[in-house]
């Protein structure tokens, strides 16, 4: 029904630190996944993104433009370690194609928590209603573990 976990989440971007999309490796379970995220529609609290993956065998300082472009089909440029975000998360799967995470992320001297939903297929109208009925405010911006990382870099 649901797991707890640890995992590292490391991010990169182009020297300036202005790409939009997350490039990022994520280490769970001793395994190393290149992961990019690439924004398709951002509405509030909702970002729908597309997501490619592939397993890596270390956290490189840089990952190449030929290795992003490889994974994806997209240009990019050459990307570099930033730093890492560490997240203990608390899943459980609300029906088939929705799961549910409570997550604490540390990072840069900082802690946050939030409430990730994560669905496949179609919007999860039922579980919107129940989350709004208890008071949570889903219209309302919300910044995502990439953004929230970023900022903190970027407010020094």
């Amino acid at each position: 029904m649901g797991c707890r976990f640890f995992q590292n989440n490391y991010y990169y971007d182009v020297k300036g630190g202005n790409n939009t999309d997350t490039i990022r490796v994520r280490e769970k379970n001793h395994k190393y996944y290149l992961q990019v995220k690439m924004r398709l529609e951002e509405k509030n609290s909702l970002h729908i993104k597309k997501e490619y993956e592939k397993i890596i065998y270390s956290i490189p300082d840089k990952i190449s433009k030929t290795e992003l472009q490889e994974l994806t089909g997209y240009t990019f440029n050459d990307v570099y370690l930033l730093g890492h975000l560490k997240t203990f998360r608390q899943t459980c799967i609300f029906y088939e194609d929705i799961e549910i995470a409570l997550d604490k992320n540390e990072y840069r001297g900082k802690t946050d928590y939030e409430l990730e939903i994560e669905f496949k297929n179609k919007y999860p109208y039922e579980l919107v209603k129940l989350i709004t009925d208890c008071g949570i405010d889903v219209n309302r911006y919300s910044e995502g573990k990439f953004s929230r990382f970023m900022n903190s870099i970027n407010s020094k």
